[in-house]
């Protein structure tokens, strides 16, 4: 019985620990995410490298000056878009 307790304190305070660890993180900046999508480094997004991202069928859209790559101007002004259309939508509920 003892030991059930210890087991549940235990895991208790794991979930505390990683549930506070994930709240302090928060939401990612554009900067973060496009350079851990950038994974060649060279400042550019390409279709290659967000293949399998869930970003990649926007990629025309997000690509406005169509050179086929990504700038982080072109990523930051996209995810602007979208942090905008989400609170438009907040707003309605």
């Amino acid at each position: 019985m003892k030991n059930n307790k210890i087991l549940v304190v235990a895991l208790t305070l794991g979930l505390f620990v990683s549930l506070n660890t994930f709240a302090q993180q928060g939401n990612p900046t554009p900067e973060k995410m496009f350079k851990r999508l950038d994974t060649n480094k060279d400042g550019y997004l390409t279709m290659k490298e967000l293949e399998g991202k869930g970003i990649s069928k926007q990629f025309k859209k997000i690509d406005t000056d169509e050179d086929e790559q990504i700038s982080l101007d072109e990523f930051k002004a996209f995810k602007a878009k979208q942090a905008e259309k989400a609170k438009k939508k907040k707003n309605k509920e």
